[in-house]
Parts: structure tokens; C-alpha cells; sequence
């Protein structure tokens, strides 16, 4: 019986990958049709940036796509139009930044 191993393993997605970039276009009315299906795709990977949203509790119209990266790793993320730039900085810190363990806080002594 022969036995096989196979080095490359298929591995699950990351929810931070993204799909190879390619080169856009020189001719600008392909360029204008290339940004548009690229816009499409963005809006299809995106999640929510807010937890109590669900992914199809708004249109599309009502929400702002962003792109984020930090580092090498790249995520897309939704907001509500009417959400105040304050509150979508601290949703986008919650996803980036790793909560503090509560022993680790340091409260104050008087």
C-alpha cells in the first residue's frame, strides 16, 4: 500500500485575506468599469463594523464601505451613513486592538 503526504495542506481563508490585486487598466473607460466591479466585490466581502448590526439589516445604499490595513493584515468593514466618526474609531480599535484583560487594568489609589 502506498502512502501519500502532501506538503501544501488546503487551509481555511482568514477572514483578512484579500484576493491577488491586479493591475488596473490604462484605457479609462475599461478603468471606469474596473473600479466599479472592484467596488462591487468590496461591498460583498465587508462586514459589519458595528456588532449589533446584522449583515442584512441595511440597504446598501444607507451604508459607507472602508478599507483597513494594518499592518499585513486587511479587513473591510461597514458603517451606518449616520454613525458619528467617533463611535466608527472606536468600533474599528475594538476589531484591531485586543481587549484588555480585566486583572490586567489598573485602577487608581487614592
Amino acid at each position: 500500500m502506498q502512502e501519500t503526504t502532501s506538503s501544501a495542506k488546503k487551509q481555511p481563508l482568514s477572514p483578512a485575506f484579500s484576493l491577488p490585486k491586479c493591475k488596473p487598466p490604462k484605457d479609462p473607460i475599461k478603468l471606469a468599469q474596473w473600479q466599479k466591479v472592484e467596488a462591487m466585490k468590496m461591498r460583498h466581502r465587508a462586514s459589519p463594523a458595528d456588532p449589533k448590526d446584522k449583515a442584512a439589516s441595511l440597504p446598501l445604499d444607507q451604508r459607507l464601505h472602508v478599507r483597513v490595513t494594518l499592518g499585513n493584515v486587511e479587513k473591510i468593514f461597514w458603517f451606518r451613513k449616520t454613525l458619528i466618526t467617533g463611535r466608527a474609531l472606536d468600533l474599528l480599535a475594538l476589531h484591531f486592538i485586543p481587549a484588555i484583560p480585566q486583572h490586567e487594568v489598573v485602577s487608581p489609589t487614592l
